[in-house]
Order: C-alpha cells, then structure tokens, then sequence
C-alpha cells in the first residue's frame, strides 16, 4: 500500500492483518509501526497486528495463514451484515 509492504490484506472487508515478530518489539520500531497504521486508518484501512507467537500457540504454524484467511472472512462478513442494519 503507497511505500508499506502489508503482511495480509483483504481489500473487500479493508482489513490488514500483521503478524509481528520479535524485531517489533524496540521502542523505534514500534514508532514505525504506530505511524504505519496511522496511515493506513487514514486510508480507511483497519490494522489488526498479532505476535507470531499468538498465532503459532492458538493456531499451530501450520495452520497460521488458514487461520488469518478465515479472521478475514468472517470480518468480510461482519461488514456485510453491518451495511444491512444501516
């Protein structure tokens, strides 16, 4: 997106997934981090960001992407149902 490479992002539901590891974890990186999804709020474009530890323990590395693909669907979903109670 612009000058920022997105881990996962689902254009319908405007939803960037970013799993982190540990180089995020540094006080300058996570000023670079909090600046990226300020730009991309201003874009209308929701961050959900994970440590790769939260996903490997609760999904199993081997399921990790399944388990993003369908975080993203379900908030595809969400979105949709949302527009009909509008």
């Amino acid at each position: 997106m612009d000058r920022y490479i997105i881990d996962f992002y689902c254009h319908e539901a405007r939803l960037a997934i970013e799993p982190d590891g540990g180089g995020h974890n540094f006080a300058n990186r996570e000023s670079l981090d909090q600046k990226r999804t300020r730009f991309l709020a201003n874009k209308n474009i929701l961050v959900l960001r994970f440590w790769n530890y939260q996903i490997n323990r609760k999904l199993g590395k081997s399921r990790g992407l399944s388990g993003i693909r369908i975080l993203a669907n379900r908030f595809v979903r969400l979105k949709k149902a949302e527009k009909l109670l509008i």
